[in-house]
């Protein structure tokens, strides 16, 4: 059986909830208070954080935002509009 981690980077995030979302985003999201985060890192001002991210935010985040991987659907194709064959002898 596989354990949860005890936190997420936000790389880890972006490949959990796919599509289009990248590192960026979701630094974006932990910058404006979107997605709760802490730093990890050992100076709290440095250049580049280290943003931990705990299972019980992201599954609130994913909550709110209704965001994952998007299901499939069955789409059925239009049909065809045909043209009647005319046969024109002359």
């Amino acid at each position: 059986m596989q354990t949860q981690p005890r936190c997420y980077t936000p790389q880890d995030v972006a490949d959990i909830i796919g599509g289009d979302t990248s590192e960026k985003t979701v630094r974006e999201w932990i910058k404006t208070g979107e997605l709760e985060a802490f730093n990890g890192s050992k100076s709290p001002d440095s250049a580049k954080p280290r943003y931990k991210i705990t299972p019980e935010a992201l599954r609130a985040f994913q909550e709110r935002r209704r965001i994952g991987r998007p299901q499939k659907t069955s789409r059925r194709a239009k049909p065809v509009a045909r043209k009647k064959a005319t046969k024109s002898y002359y």
